[in-house]
């Protein structure tokens, strides 16, 4: 027995030994010198894709990171980007775990968060059938008309009224998009008419942005567990209380369709009693398959509308005005199409957008300088792979940096610069050089919807109105914080009502 023992402790021996020396050496991607337990979480610095950014620019575009002893990949290419999302789609498929997944997700119903698997599977297929399908956009367009109409009559009305002064354009794209996603998730405006220009209308919007529009997602906790266990900074409490907040204004919507649907049938979203909301769609199903399409279902796909769909389209308009009224002259050659294309006899529609080429150019060019997630969601590897020719470990946490890859000299021309005529030229949506809603599996299922709502809005109020001009002086520094890529300091503009819409608007 006791040669059993000894020839099996220099079998092991040697093939450790073997291992150690003639065993495959890992080649990992390169990266800052991290330190020992924290890694690189000390040296980090926001905004984070920026600060990628400028470590990609010195080591390449594959990076490696180490927060805590989590490893994370950072790639800022379109090469490294196309790797990890067609031959890696199936490993990097996967979310984290984190501290904001486990109180504000619905225990990993929410799709965004969901792990990849048979719920995971359920859900996108239920959101991009019935919610962000092609049909479903066309369906819902007339709210999108409608909203859009009402904001052009709002601004309409200033000029009549006398009021010359600056009009805070973020507080105004923000009511729209909250509008028209509370109309198609739930069947009502989020701010009545009648609130409008109130304290009120302020309250209700504040109370909208402080639920659904700040950033949970990774934190230290997540990377340093033992933060965690002393409350560092009172990040979990405050992800309950944000939850609890969250639940309780979910609850009271949800309830609301419930009403309705109780005293008289289905929940309308148009003016006239067209169409069906979200809610009750998912009521529907819940009446047939009540084990999955929970009440924890509703709420989710509503939060992740509010979430997905009001800030990020915010953002776009926000940035796309901006970027226009520093460039007049592409503001003229917009509005000469939309003249061209459309007139002044109807307002544009989204049956338009296929003949408004240069429209279209301008939104793709906004959401190319200023992606509403400039660093995509983390996602997460279930097994070991390479990228760019670097070994990638299990339990690795993958970034696509798609402000650097956007603004990659190597592919764009002139990458700072606001060029929508790029697109004109040629399409380059579908490439892996452009992807500001990312691919693959685990790509945004609004950004379609994102899409229309500024483009709409863009074409809408670029054809009722005259736009000053920014200079190019002008403040363009990031929000921190934010669910998406927003300015700092609000937009505000001044307008003036073209003459040759006064007609169509007076009708408004």
């Amino acid at each position: 027995m006791e040669d059993l023992y000894l020839y099996l402790a220099v079998l092991v021996s040697v093939v450790v030994g073997y291992k150690v020396l003639f065993g495959k050496k890992l080649k990992y991607p390169p990266g800052p010198r991290a330190l020992p337990i924290v890694g690189h979480l000390p040296v980090l610095k926001p905004p984070l894709y920026q600060y990628f950014e400028s470590v990609s620019k010195k080591l390449g575009p594959v990076l490696l990171f180490w927060m805590g002893k989590v490893p994370v990949l950072v790639v800022s290419s379109p090469e490294a980007f196309e790797e990890c999302f067609t031959k890696n789609d199936v490993v990097f498929a996967d979310r984290p775990k984190s501290m904001s997944g486990e109180h504000l997700t619905y225990d990993y119903t929410f799709l965004v968060w969901a792990p990849h698997g048979p719920i995971w599977k359920s859900l996108r297929r239920l959101t991009f059938s019935e919610i962000f399908s092609i049909k479903a956009l066309q369906r819902s367009a007339f709210i999108r008309e409608e909203e859009i109409r009402h904001l052009a009559g709002r601004l309409r009305k200033y000029t009549v009224n006398g009021n010359n002064s600056k009009v805070d354009m973020k507080h105004l794209f923000a009511l729209l998009t909250s509008s028209v996603i509370m109309r198609v998730a739930a069947g009502k405006r989020h701010v009545p008419v009648a609130d409008e220009d109130t304290k009120e209308e302020k309250r209700l919007l504040q109370q909208f942005k402080d639920l659904f529009f700040p950033i949970v997602s990774m934190t230290v906790c997540d990377f340093i567990p033992v933060m965690r266990l002393i409350g560092y900074k009172g990040i979990e409490k405050s992800m309950i209380q944000l939850a609890e907040k969250r639940e309780v204004f979910l609850n009271a919507l949800v309830a609301e369709v419930r009403a309705r649907r109780a005293a008289g049938g289905k929940t309308t979203v148009g003016e006239n009693g067209e169409g069906v909301s979200v809610i009750d769609i998912i009521l529907n199903l819940q009446e047939t398959d009540p084990e999955f399409y929970t009440d924890a279902i509703v709420k989710g796909i509503v939060m992740m509308m509010f979430i997905a769909g009001t800030e990020t389209s915010t953002a776009t308009l926000e940035w796309g005005f901006t970027l226009l009224m520093q460039h007049p002259e592409k503001m003229r050659k917009l509005q000469a199409e939309i003249d061209s294309v459309v007139g002044d006899s109807r307002f544009v529609s989204e049956a338009d957008f296929a003949n408004l080429p240069y429209l279209r150019a301008v939104v793709k060019e906004t959401l190319r300088l200023y992606p509403p997630a400039p660093l995509s969601l983390p996602h997460f590897s279930n097994q070991a792979c390479t990228v760019g020719g670097y070994d990638i470990p299990n339990g690795t946490m993958l970034f696509a940096n798609l402000w650097a890859m956007q603004r990659d000299p190597k592919v764009w021309d002139e990458p700072d610069a606001f060029k929508p005529e790029r697109f004109e030229e040629y399409d380059r949506e579908g490439g892996y050089q452009y992807a500001p809603f990312g691919v693959g599996r685990r790509s945004c299922p609004g950004g379609g919807m994102g899409t229309h709502i500024s483009c709409l809005g863009i074409g809408i109020l670029m054809q009722c109105f005259d736009w000053g001009q920014l200079g190019m002086d002008e403040d363009m520094s990031h929000a921190r914080g934010t669910a998406s890529l927003s300015r700092k300091k609000p937009l505000e503009a001044d307008f003036t009502p073209r003459t040759k819409m006064a007609g169509l608007l007076s009708q408004l």
